[in-house]
């Protein structure tokens, strides 16, 4: 098998899953905080939203509580800028 046909067949068709799991935090956070206000939802409650089982994920991606509001805002802003 030549080295060009390997690449091929290990290439992901999809975005990692850390990048699945990252938007899906974001925009369930981004959902709730926007229901709740960003103390009305806990790290945990965004984890089960957002299809987590592991409530670490939130943690790992972000840092902390705190880290979620500046990556919801960070989403939008990236989606923003493709509409100028």
């Amino acid at each position: 098998m030549t080295s060009s046909a390997l690449e091929q067949r290990t290439r992901p068709t999809s975005p990692p899953r850390a990048d699945r799991t990252r938007l899906a935090v974001v925009k369930c956070a981004e959902r709730l905080h926007a229901e709740r206000g960003v103390n009305g939802a806990s790290l945990r409650e965004i984890s089960v939203v957002a299809g987590q089982r592991n409530t670490g994920a939130v943690r790992y991606h972000f840092g902390s509580k705190a880290g979620l509001p500046s990556a919801v805002f960070e989403h939008r802003m990236r989606h923003a800028n493709t509409l100028r």
